[in-house]
C-alpha cells in the first residue's frame, strides 16, 4: 500500500493527538463536537488523499513505461488521481481566472500593482488570481484561488482550520480563525513583522494574504476582509 506524504501523516497524527486530548478532558461541549467533525472530515481527506496518491503511483508507472501511449495513458490516470478527491467525488471545473481577478480589491491608502492571473487544468485543475500591494514600508501580496473542491489540496490544513487550535512561541504564534464566517488561520513573526492570513470560502476557494513590514496580525486580517467573500462563494 502507497504511503501518505510524510507532511501529511504527521499532521494527521497531530491533529488526532490533539482530538482525542480534547475528547479526554471535556464532555459534549460545542467545542467537543466541532473536534469530532474535525476528525471526521480529516479522515476523509486523508482516504481521499490515500487513493489519490494510489492513482498517482499508477500514472507514473505508465508514464516511466514511454512512448505516447503510456505517457498519456500516465498523464490521465494522474489527473485523475487528484480530481476524485473532490467533495463527494464530484470535482468541478474552477471558474475563469478573470473572475477571480474581479474580485482582487483596491483598498485606500495602497498601490496596486497589475494583477496576474492563470488557470491550470494538469496536473488539477485550479484557477488563481493574484496582486502585490504596498504601501510606505509594507507590502502585502493577496492570492485567490479556485481549487474546485479538491479536497488533496486541503488535507495538510485541515487540523490547522480546526476551531480553536493554536501554538505560540517567543517568535510568535500560529492558529485557527474566521473571518466573514469563513474558516480559516493566521500566523504572525514578531521581529521581521511578517504575517500570513489564510480562508476557505464555501469549501472550495481558498484566499491567502501575505504581509511584510506591517503593524500586526490585524492590519493582514482586515486586508483580506476586503475581498468580498459572499461574493466569492457565489462565484460559478
Amino acid at each position: 500500500m502507497l504511503e501518505l506524504p510524510e507532511e501529511i501523516q504527521m499532521r494527521t497524527k497531530i491533529a488526532i493527538v490533539v482530538i482525542a486530548l480534547t475528547a479526554a478532558a471535556c464532555g459534549k461541549s460545542a467545542e467537543q463536537k466541532a473536534a469530532e467533525q474535525a476528525a471526521q472530515d480529516l479522515q476523509k481527506a486523508a482516504q481521499s488523499s490515500q487513493q489519490a496518491a494510489e492513482k498517482l503511483a499508477q500514472g507514473a508507472q505508465q508514464a516511466a513505461q514511454g512512448g505516447a501511449q503510456g505517457l498519456a495513458a500516465g498523464l490521465q490516470a494522474m489527473a485523475q488521481g487528484l480530481q476524485q478527491t473532490g467533495a463527494d467525488g464530484k470535482p468541478v471545473p474552477p471558474v475563469d481566472f478573470e473572475k477571480l481577478m474581479a474580485l482582487l480589491p483596491e483598498p485606500a491608502g495602497w498601490t496596486r500593482e497589475k494583477p496576474r492571473g492563470e488557470t491550470m487544468t494538469m496536473p488539477f485543475s485550479v484557477s488563481k488570481a493574484e496582486a502585490r500591494y504596498s504601501k510606505g514600508d509594507a507590502d502585502i501580496n493577496l492570492e485567490i484561488q479556485d481549487v474546485a473542491f479538491n479536497s488533496l489540496f486541503f488535507a495538510p490544513m485541515q487540523f490547522m482550520l480546526a476551531s480553536g487550535w493554536s501554538q505560540r512561541n517567543s517568535e510568535g504564534f500560529k492558529r485557527s480563525m474566521t473571518l466573514g464566517g469563513a474558516p480559516g488561520y493566521e500566523e504572525w513573526t514578531n521581529d521581521s513583522k511578517r504575517g500570513e492570513v489564510t480562508v476557505v470560502v464555501g469549501k472550495r476557494f481558498v484566499v491567502t494574504a501575505h504581509a511584510n513590514g506591517v503593524d500586526n496580525i490585524d492590519a493582514v486580517r482586515n486586508f483580506v476582509s476586503q475581498v468580498d467573500l459572499a461574493k466569492l462563494a457565489a462565484t460559478k
